[in-house]
């Protein structure tokens, strides 16, 4: 429902809409589920008057005003793009190896990727202890990977996740509680790349909590969500004691591969691509399961070039939560500076007052005198 209003020609009706916004109209609601105003109940809320000539005034320095607050919010407002996509420039330059070009001149080049990836091969290959887990591995590496990896510099190369880490595990899937010993960390908690410590479950279960404790430095993949976001990925450093819900795998990399470089790669463009490509949809959400998780082509370097990269990466993001934390503070401002001016402008403080003008109550003397006459 709608309320109309049609002001006296005494009042501008631009002022009245303003002057109900610093009323208190919410002293006349009515209602807890579905609350409203009536007219019984909006009529009699007070707002403020001025004369005619003023209310023109205030009018036009309110709009004006107003106007630039209007130009600074649209203008705040396009910095969380701006910062979303300095953040994948940089994830982008980091996992192709931009980032780091000067770094590699200026340090020597040690061993290359396919002798690290022949270690990696033999070191996994001398600790399988079945016949299966040997066939597995021959399987593994046996497959060539699809990515052209001409385009990376000369030490990197596209290498399949499951080369480089020894599991993927599958979270717990017995029922969290509202309080417990420890926390369990759900597809919710992952964002922006890191654990987000709001809206936890717990367990007391100790076996569970031994068999799903995360390590720090643990990464951790959202296997099903909604198609949009299913493969949000996040690290988990050690803030507090956790284990992992079901809708999470744990990835567990080799020594070669930094955590922390790999939390980077799953969160750039490329790797939400891939996702989106190897996803299965299902009535309302998608999944990824380890399989096809392990089939993820890592921009693959030696491990000293990734500590530089991550340390570069962290230095850029640092200025990126700095500019956003400015952002917050001057957008909580704005959104007070519209409140403010209204309540400068009916305090009288906004435009100098005409002593020419009658005031307020001759004009609601008239108004009153009006509807007598009818």
């Amino acid at each position: 429902m709608t309320l109309v209003l049609k002001p006296k020609e005494t009042i501008n009706i631009k002022f009245l809409k303003y002057s109900i916004d610093v009323a208190d109209v919410i002293s006349v609601v009515t209602g807890t589920s579905q609350p409203q105003i009536t007219i019984q109940n909006f009529t009699p809320l007070k707002v403020l008057v001025a004369p005619l000539s003023e209310q023109r005034c205030i009018v036009a320095k309110l709009e004006k005003l107003l106007a630039k607050v209007e130009t600074c919010q649209e203008r705040l407002n396009k910095i969380p793009a701006l910062l979303k996509r300095f953040r994948q420039s940089v994830l982008a330059a980091a996992c192709s190896g931009r980032l780091t070009t000067d770094w590699r001149k200026s340090n020597p080049r040690g061993e290359s990727v396919d002798t690290i990836l022949d270690a990696i091969h033999r070191k996994r290959n001398a600790k399988a202890k079945t016949v299966t887990q040997k066939e597995k591995l021959r399987e593994i590496f046996g497959i060539l990977e699809e990515h052209d990896s001409s385009e990376l510099p000369e030490c990197w190369r596209f290498i399949a996740l499951n080369k480089l880490c020894t599991s993927f595990d599958y979270g717990t899937s017995a029922k969290s509680l509202p309080s417990g010993k420890v926390s369990v960390l759900r597809m919710g908690n992952i964002q922006g790349g890191k654990i987000d410590w709001t809206d936890l479950l717990y367990t007391s279960d100790d076996n569970e909590i031994q068999k799903y404790l995360l390590l720090p430095n643990t990464v951790l993949f959202n296997r099903t969500n909604s198609p949009e976001l299913v493969g949000k990925t996040g690290i988990y450093r050690g803030e507090r004691p956790a284990i992992f819900a079901g809708y999470l795998i744990r990835v567990n990399p080799l020594p070669e591969l930094d955590p922390e470089y790999l939390n980077h790669c799953l969160n750039m463009n490329y790797a939400k691509e891939f996702c989106s490509h190897v996803k299965t949809d299902g009535v309302s959400q998608s999944n990824i399961n380890a399989q096809k998780l392990g089939a993820f082509e890592v921009p693959f370097c030696p491990l000293s070039e990734q500590t530089e990269i991550v340390r570069r990466v962290e230095a850029l993001f640092k200025i990126a939560d700095q500019i956003e934390e400015r952002y917050q503070k001057a957008k909580t401002h704005v959104k007070k500076l519209t409140q403010a001016i209204l309540a400068k402008a009916f305090r009288g403080e906004l435009v100098t007052q005409d002593p020419s003008d009658k005031p307020a109550s001759a004009l609601l003397e008239r108004i009153r005198q009006e509807r007598k006459t009818r």
